[in-house]
């Protein structure tokens, strides 16, 4: 498993919540250095954590983590074992079922995101081969699995993912004196953050009044530093912010809005996170946005640079649009629990035991 993200938060909330329905649960880690891992139960996690590995020994760890779990797999003699992500290596055999969760088609879509031999797209071709049945995070992601790896709509179920509800806990130091529009997380090209600085760019009169503040995804890049540049005095006014959770929760409560320009995802946990936070979300139209976010954004062409400059215009300039989105935030996320996640879940492991 990775050192934080979703997929890593996605099976520790569902280990917890399956055991708050009286199942008995068990991780299989190895030798691990996931955060969330670190904070579960001995009773939950079998595994030890390390703080990293050793430089250039990562696919050794790998290697070691895939014999040792499996092992210990079989000793533990599961009734279903739902695969974390996509194995370097086949699976020992077991005669319980299998289950793989598909969280999007982003190799498959958008393959010049990542490196030339990038193994992504072939090892998750192998998981769902393998796997007795298989779960789509969104109905977006199963309809790509279908038309892009031709898996019989039988053999996918969907079960959207929870949201968390932070606390916030108040900061000494504001990010900025100024209102401010706030980006969060990677900015790979189908991330489409450049649509936001061109945005700028072409409407100066967006700056004049906010400051943006982009959270997470490393430093800028040389050419994101070009770009910013161009906005001349105002590229002062383009902050790279990483901090903890608490940090971006903070930003996220204080924001005029937040602005989610991505051309795919698989199902979209920031403006959701936005939401629980009280934070007006602006979003793209596309992919599985509309299906998770339904009515609680401004939408936006993400292809289209006038149209996010309409969206955010609608948002900022109306305090009465401005409090609809944060009423429909707050009903949307109490759709969209990790307890109603785990219980459709356990569902789908209980019918491949029939």
């Amino acid at each position: 498993m990775q050192r934080h993200g979703g997929i890593s938060r996605y099976f520790t909330k569902l280990a917890l919540e399956l055991t708050s329905l009286n199942q008995e649960v068990k991780i299989f880690g190895g030798l691990y250095q996931n955060h969330y891992l670190s904070d579960l139960s001995d009773e939950l996690v079998s595994g030890k954590a390390m703080m990293k590995y050793p430089k250039k020994t990562g696919f050794i760890f790998n290697r070691v983590n895939h014999i040792l779990t499996q092992q210990q797999i079989l000793n533990f003699s599961p009734d279903i074992i739902h695969e974390t992500y996509y194995s370097i290596s086949k699976p020992r055999q077991s005669n319980c079922p299998r289950i793989v969760t598909v969280y999007d088609m982003i190799h498959e879509l958008f393959p010049y995101s990542f490196p030339k031999n990038d193994p992504g797209s072939k090892l998750k071709r192998k998981a769902l081969e393998r796997a007795d049945h298989i779960i789509s995070i969104s109905e977006n992601t199963k309809k790509d699995l279908i038309n892009l790896f031709d898996i019989s709509p039988s053999k996918i179920d969907v079960v959207h993912l929870g949201v968390d509800l932070p606390e916030i806990v108040k900061l000494e130091n504001p990010i900025s004196s100024k209102p401010y529009l706030l980006y969060v997380g990677a900015r790979n090209e189908y991330k489409n953050f450049d649509l936001l600085i061109h945005c700028c760019l072409e409407n100066p009169s967006l700056l004049a009044e906010y400051n943006l503040v982009a959270f997470g995804g490393g430093e800028f890049r040389a050419d994101e530093m070009r770009l910013i540049s161009k906005l001349g005095a105002q590229s002062k006014q383009i902050i790279h912010k990483s901090g903890s959770d608490q940090e971006l929760w903070q930003l996220f409560s204080h924001a005029s809005a937040f602005i989610y320009p991505s051309k795919y995802e698989g199902f979209g946990l920031p403006p959701l996170e936005a939401m629980s936070l009280n934070c007006p979300v602006i979003s793209s139209n596309t992919s599985s946005m509309p299906e998770v976010i339904v009515d609680a954004a401004e939408f936006f062409d993400p292809n289209d640079q006038s149209d996010l400059f309409r969206a955010i215009s609608n948002v900022t300039s109306s305090k009465k649009r401005q409090d609809e989105l944060r009423d429909l935030g707050k009903k949307r996320i109490k759709k969209l629990s990790w307890g109603n996640c785990a219980k459709k879940t356990l569902d789908i492991y209980q019918n491949l035991q029939r």
